[in-house]
């Protein structure tokens, strides 16, 4: 994992292989975990592979963050089957009529 975890508290630890030497590890579990520009540039391939394991991932400049990396979740949309909605739709039986007397009023 790269950077600190992002929380409103917590304590820091010494995390292997970090630059910045310590990971902030919250009250709560949270799936989140900040980042800056530079590490977000040099390591988005496994920032991607952390997201796609349900982490969100927060990058930050100079300490504020400006981003949010989430997993992508299409929304499921289904196809009513012929006929799934009879009853529920009317058609006025003069919806084919003219429209001539319909602009005569706006004048």
């Amino acid at each position: 994992m790269l950077g600190v975890m992002a929380g409103s508290r917590g304590k820091r630890t010494p995390q292997k292989g970090n630059a910045e030497g310590a990971q902030l590890l919250p009250e709560a579990p949270m799936a989140v975990h900040q980042v800056n520009v530079h590490q977000a540039k040099t390591h988005l391939s496994q920032l991607l592979q952390e997201v796609e394991l349900g982490q969100d991932v927060v990058i930050a400049r100079a300490g504020v963050p400006i981003a949010r990396l989430v997993a992508w979740h299409s929304a499921e949309r289904t196809v009513a089957a012929p006929g799934g909605m009879r009853g529920q739709i009317q058609i006025a039986d003069d919806f084919d009529a003219p429209l001539d007397d319909l602009f005569e009023v706006l004048r």
